[in-house]
């Protein structure tokens, strides 16, 4: 521990002093790049086997074993692929039930709508097909500008404009519009 405090002295005091390697670790360092070289070499050699070049060379046992190598990484890609199938399939049937769920929610709003709307049209209906019963005030009796025509003699005439003894008379009416909607009059 000593030693490295020292280290880290010299090194953050110093400043550009960096200390060089030395003879043992250049030698360790060397070596271990070798390694790491035929390391390198080796897997690059099985890639190309395993892309089914140079094969030629190989021995039987090297033959069988990298058939058993393609033959377990041929089981981990078609494991690997049916999980991930599995795990669609589960997301696409929980996806599927949401939107079930959804269209349901969608169906009876508008069903509610649809219901309501007839109610409104049924009333709406029901409300123009039906006149009032009787009118909210009395309604005052149409002034006419020509005066009625008597069918028989005038003297003859009551308040309402019949005609005592059996005569009728005739006004003239605006037969255009119904009974119950009020007449505006020219007077």
């Amino acid at each position: 521990m000593e030693s490295i405090l020292d280290r880290y002295e010299r090194c953050s005091f110093a400043g550009q002093n960096i200390p060089t390697p030395s003879l043992e670790s250049q030698g360790e360092c060397s070596t271990e790049c070798s390694k790491l070289l035929r390391m390198i070499d080796a897997m690059k050699r099985s890639l190309r086997h395993l892309k089914g070049e140079e094969v030629d060379a190989l021995s039987i046992r090297e033959l069988q074993g990298l058939e058993v190598q393609l033959d377990t990484s041929l089981k981990r890609i078609r494991s690997r692929k049916n999980q991930l199938m599995v795990e669609s399939i589960t997301q696409l049937q929980k996806k599927e039930k949401e939107l079930k769920e959804l269209k349901k929610q969608l169906t009876k709003k508008v069903d509610q709508r649809e219901d309501i709307e007839t109610q409104n049209l049924s009333q709406g209906l029901a409300s123009l097909a039906t006149p009032p019963c009787e009118p909210p005030h009395p309604l005052p009796e149409p002034i006419s500008p020509n005066p009625p025509l008597p069918l028989g003699n005038i003297s003859q005439r009551n308040e309402v404009g019949e005609v005592d003894g059996g005569t009728l008379i005739i006004r003239p009416t605006n037969t255009t519009l119904p009974h119950w909607m009020p007449r505006v009059t020219g007077e």
